[in-house]
């Protein structure tokens, strides 16, 4: 890649070479430097890239930031759980298999309230985290971390 510059500005970025302009018009254009880095998109932003001359180049850079989780994020990625783990029983979600709490076969109730008693203990172990966090007792999981943290499920 490469920068025409003017008067100390960019003004045109190409994806070409140096090589690929014509030898008297090379004085105006400098190679750009620098690739993405690589980032966990699970974890980080990027944002960029930005361009500046430096000396004989151009220097790309990006900003990697942290990023920042939402009590949506959150609730939505430990809702998933919930559902997935009643899906893994083979119900359609965590409500469907909620639902069949007053089932007259008993192998079914029992399934839905040892689910219930579980999904309950998963949503007071994530509302009491939030809350230390929100108070500074400790810092913000990551998504993944969260659901690593909460309680395991016990079948009948």
């Amino acid at each position: 890649m490469i920068a025409r510059i003017e008067n100390g500005a960019i003004v045109e970025r190409r994806d070409i070479s140096i090589d690929d302009v014509p030898e008297h018009k090379r004085a105006s254009w400098l190679p750009v430097e620098g690739d993405e880095p690589t980032f966990d998109t699970d974890l980080q932003t990027i944002d960029g890239p930005s361009y500046a001359i430096d000396g004989n180049v151009v220097r790309r850079t990006w900003t990697v930031t942290n990023r920042v989780f939402t009590e949506a994020d959150y609730a939505a990625a430990i809702q998933s759980h919930v559902d997935a783990t009643a899906q893994a029983k083979g119900y359609a979600d965590g409500v469907a298999l909620a639902g069949y709490s007053t089932s007259t076969i008993p192998a079914w109730s029992a399934e839905a309230q040892a689910f219930i008693a579980w999904r309950d203990a998963v949503w007071i172990y994530a509302y009491t985290e939030l809350a230390k966090v929100q108070a500074g007792q400790r810092e913000a999981p990551t998504i993944a971390g969260i659901i690593g943290e909460l309680p395991s499920i016990v079948w009948p």
